[in-house]
Formats: structure tokens, C-alpha cells, sequence
């Protein structure tokens, strides 16, 4: 996977980022919002992953961390966590919080923490995906990024 290359999302990119999350199951309905927030990963111009924040104040929900099937289990993943963990450090973001019902353990290797929904700050208990978009059993994670 040496050959990916890791850039920030455009305007073009939106429906091939729905199609890989959609196919991942996760909430589509308001990524354009939150586009000028995401990464892809991509080879020979192809996107085969993604991952996204939720910029909110000195807080960001970490959103849609998917890559396709048939490029899962590659390093990828980390790729995208790490590369969207540095955004955060360059938008003085001091706290990532997440929700998913499937990720938990690979989150963990990357050092988030399982807290209990009702921690995490007002602003990200607001945010469109915490209040509507996902279901109320995910689990909610989060990483001081100091």
C-alpha cells in the first residue's frame, strides 16, 4: 500500500466518499457539510478510502473512517487515523471523540478510550451525526490529543 497516495477531499469527491461509506454502513446524509474536513486515500486516482472531522472549537468528532473491502486490513486504516489525528493537531483540536459500533478495538490500538456518551462535551452531543445519524448503542470514544 506504499503506493496510496493521502490528500484532502474536494467537491468532486463527494459521491465516491458516500458510495465507500454507504458501503460500510455508515451515515451519509450530511457529508457535504464536512467535505473540506475529510481525507482520502487514493491510488491511480481512485479513492479506496476515507475519513473525516467534525471541526468544533477545541473539540472534533472523528467521522466516517472507511476503506473498500477488498483494500481492508492493509495498514490503511491507520494511515487515515494518524493523518487525520495530525489535521487535528495543526487545527489546535485537543480532543477527538468518536462514535462506532464496530471499531472499538482498532480505535483502542490508537489510543482512544470508551466513555460513557453523556462526557462528551455539549458541542459534540449536538452535532447532527451524535444526535440523529448514529444509533444510541455505539460506542463513544475519546483521545486527548494534549
Amino acid at each position: 500500500m506504499n503506493h496510496v497516495k493521502l490528500r484532502f477531499a474536494n467537491s468532486r469527491d463527494g459521491t465516491k466518499i458516500k458510495s465507500i461509506l454507504s458501503e460500510a454502513n455508515l451515515p451519509v446524509e450530511d457529508i457535504s457539510e464536512h467535505l473540506q474536513s475529510f481525507i482520502v486515500a487514493e491510488i491511480d486516482h481512485e479513492i479506496i478510502g476515507t475519513i473525516g472531522i467534525e471541526e468544533l472549537g477545541q473539540v472534533g468528532l472523528l467521522r466516517s473512517l472507511a476503506v473498500r473491502p477488498i483494500d481492508k486490513n492493509k495498514g490503511l486504516g491507520s494511515r487515515l487515523v494518524k493523518k487525520i489525528i495530525g489535521l487535528a493537531h495543526s487545527k489546535n483540536i485537543k480532543t477527538l471523540y468518536l462514535l462506532t459500533s464496530t471499531a472499538a478495538g482498532f480505535f483502542k490500538k490508537h489510543g482512544f478510550i470508551e466513555i460513557p456518551r453523556g462526557q462528551a462535551p455539549e458541542t459534540v452531543q449536538n452535532t447532527k451525526e451524535f444526535r440523529m445519524l448514529s444509533p444510541k448503542y455505539e460506542v463513544c470514544m475519546s483521545k486527548n490529543l494534549g
